[in-house]
C-alpha cells in the first residue's frame, strides 16, 4: 500500500530487492565514511602501495600501460591492469558493469556495456559506455555465441577501466604510470635484452618482425630505441586486454618491393607504383639486314611540277662519259680512258701503250677498237 507523508506527498511503494539494494549501498557509505582512506594523510601511503604494486616485476609493468594508433598518431594511456592495482589500492569503490545491447545481425555487429563506480567514502558515482564490435571467425558466415561471449567480456573490461579511472584522480595514476614505464622498458644496458624479449612476444600474439619495424619506423631490430620499446610495449598489453585488434595494431604492409628495400620504400613514404613490364621483341639477321638497305636507300626524289620530257628531242647518238668502262658502249669514240684525270685519248703517249697521254698515269683503260 502507498504511503502518504505530513505533507500529503505521495510515496511509491518501494519492492523488495529495491528497498535490499538501497540498503546494501548505505551500509557501505556508511562503513566507508567510518574509516576513511582519502584523507591527505593516507594519500601518500595509497600512492606508494600503487607504485610498489605496478613494479613488483617487469611484466607486472609491462601490463600497465597500452598503445593505440588514431589518426596516423599513437596514444598511450593506463591499461585495465593499472585500473585493477588503481581500485585495490584506492579502495572505497563500488563497481559493475551492466549489457545495454547486443547487436548479431547486419553489417556491424556489436555490444554495448555500461560501466558503473561509486565512491563510496565521498559519495561520488560516475558510469561510461562503451561500444566493441563482434569480429566474427573466419570461415563462417555469421557471428556464433562464442564470438559475442568474446566481445561482451573485453568490452566489459574497457568499460570498467575507464570507469574506474575517471573516479580516481589522475594525481595518482600519472606518477603510477611513469614508473611502470621505467621498469618496463629498462635503460641502454639492458635495451638489447629487453627489445628482444618485446619482439618475441609479439611475434607469439601473430605480429610479424617487419609489421613490427614498420609501425615504429625502423629499418632493423637493432633500430628500435628506448621510446619505440614504449609503444610496442604498450601495443602488446592492448592486443592482450582486447582494447584492438592485430590487423589494427599492426596492419599488412602493401608494398612492390620486398624485405629491407620495401621497407625503405615505405618509410620514405615515395614508393613507387609497379608499372607492368613487357618484353622486348628480339630483333632477327633479317632486321638487320632490312635497316642496312634501308639506310643505304637514297630518298625518293619529289618530281612535283617537272613536265614530262618530249621522246622526239632526245638524241640516241650521245655519249655517255658516266660510262666509260663499258666496252660495248658504240657512242665512245675514243679508245683509251685514264681513271686518274677522266681523259680519252685514242693512243697512248709512249712505246709501250700503258701511260696516259695527259698525265703520263698508268691506271689507263683499253676499250679496244670501236665495232
Amino acid at each position: 500500500m502507498d504511503e502518504f507523508t505530513p505533507n500529503n506527498q505521495k510515496v511509491v511503494e518501494r519492492s523488495a530487492m529495491e528497498s535490499i539494494e538501497r540498503a546494501n549501498i548505505d551500509i557501505q557509505i556508511s562503513t566507508a565514511q567510518q574509516y576513511p582512506k582519502h584523507t591527505p594523510e593516507m594519500m601518500s601511503r595509497v600512492k606508494s602501495q600503487m607504485i610498489t604494486l605496478a613494479t613488483v616485476d617487469e611484466e607486472t609493468a609491462a601490463s600497465c600501460m597500452y598503445s593505440l594508433p588514431r589518426g596516423g598518431k599513437t596514444i598511450q594511456g593506463a591499461s585495465v591492469r593499472m585500473a585493477e592495482i588503481a581500485q585495490t589500492c584506492y579502495g572505497s569503490l563500488r563497481i559493475q558493469t551492466q549489457i545495454v545491447s547486443v547487436v548479431e545481425t547486419g553489417d556491424t555487429p556489436h555490444v554495448i556495456i555500461r560501466g558503473m563506480v561509486h565512491d563510496l567514502e565521498n559519495n561520488v558515482a560516475q558510469s561510461t559506455e562503451v561500444r566493441r564490435r563482434i569480429t566474427k571467425k573466419k570461415g563462417k558466415p555469421t557471428v556464433d555465441e562464442d564470438d559475442i561471449q568474446l566481445a561482451v567480456a573485453a568490452c566489459s573490461a574497457i568499460a570498467r577501466r575507464n570507469a574506474i579511472l575517471s573516479i580516481i584522480p589522475n594525481v595518482f595514476i600519472r606518477p603510477v604510470l611513469d614508473a611502470a614505464k621505467k621498469v618496463a622498458i629498462g635503460n641502454v644496458k639492458s635495451l638489447a635484452v629487453k627489445r628482444q624479449t618485446v619482439i618475441e612476444r609479439l611475434n607469439a600474439m601473430g605480429a610479424t618482425t617487419d609489421r613490427i619495424l614498420a609501425v615504429v619506423g625502423c629499418l632493423k631490430v637493432e633500430d628500435i630505441g628506448l621510446e619505440h620499446l614504449e609503444t610496442l610495449i604498450g601495443l602488446g598489453t592492448a592486443l592482450k586486454d582486447g582494447d584492438i585488434l592485430l590487423e589494427d595494431a599492426f596492419p599488412a604492409i602493401v608494398d612492390t618491393k620486398a624485405g629491407v628495400a620495401g621497407l625503405k620504400e615505405k618509410l620514405k613514404g615515395n614508393t613507387p607504383a609497379q608499372q607492368p613490364q613487357t618484353d622486348p621483341t628480339p630483333i632477327t639477321g633479317q632486321d638487320l639486314q632490312a635497316a642496312a638497305d634501308a639506310t643505304r636507300t637514297p630518298p625518293p626524289v619529289d618530281m612535283t611540277g617537272v613536265p614530262p620530257v618530249d621522246p622526239d628531242l632526245i638524241d640516241d647518238n650521245d655519249s655517255h662519259p658516266e660510262n666509260p668502262d663499258n666496252p660495248n658502249d658504240q657512242e665512245v669514240k675514243a679508245r683509251y680512258y685514264c681513271n686518274k684525270c677522266k681523259h680519252e685519248f685514242d693512243a697512248p703517249k709512249g712505246k709501250n701503250k700503258d701511260l696516259c697521254a695527259s698525265c703520263l698515269s698508268k691506271d689507263i683503260v683499253d676499250r679496244g677498237k670501236p665495232q
